[in-house]
């Protein structure tokens, strides 16, 4: 009689771990799923730039549509080169305090640039304008720390592979 109701219990246990299990593992698919099928997050892939002559000028433009096209374009091609140098420069750099020094004072450029722009773009009455100027600034500014960056990267890590047309006139 004994070893029936140790064999019950045992089946009510199973049964019970069994059942907690289904349980988790609707309650992790239902905060894992979304109604329409479509990722919870979406991911912007990064623009691709090998060199400066694969950002569009955008100077002859006379549609601000096309401008802001255009000068969106370039602010994003613009950006993707100080990224590869900032990437290729903490690769580069072996000291660990150094490195964290450079991302602490990238970042803060980052910072400063925003600010920037912002301005830029706040001084302008129509929207649109402020815009096209507030992406004009992000590219002026990306092409002058790309500058930066180059001239850090020729002069500390590689002085023997840099070229001359790297310059922005």
């Amino acid at each position: 009689m004994i070893k029936l109701i140790r064999r019950h219990i045992q089946s009510i246990s199973l049964l019970m771990i069994a059942i907690l299990l289904m349980i988790s593992a609707f309650i992790i698919s239902q905060q894992t799923r979304r109604g329409d099928g479509q990722p919870v997050l979406t991911v912007t892939p990064r623009v691709e730039v090998g060199s400066l002559s694969e950002i569009p000028d955008c100077t002859d433009i006379e549609s601000r549509e096309d401008a802001l096209m255009c000068y969106s374009d370039a602010a994003q091609a613009s950006e993707a080169l100080v990224l590869a140098d900032v990437d290729l420069i903490t690769q580069l750099e072996t000291d660990a305090s150094r490195r964290m020094e450079f991302l602490e004072t990238q970042f803060a450029w980052e910072d400063s640039r925003e600010a920037d722009c912002a301005f830029e773009r706040g001084a302008v009455i129509d929207a649109a304008e402020g815009k096209v100027q507030e992406l004009m600034c992000l590219t002026e500014h990306n092409l002058a720390r790309y500058n930066q960056l180059e001239g850090y990267r020729c002069e500390w890590y590689q002085p023997g592979e840099c070229e001359e047309e790297t310059a922005i006139p």
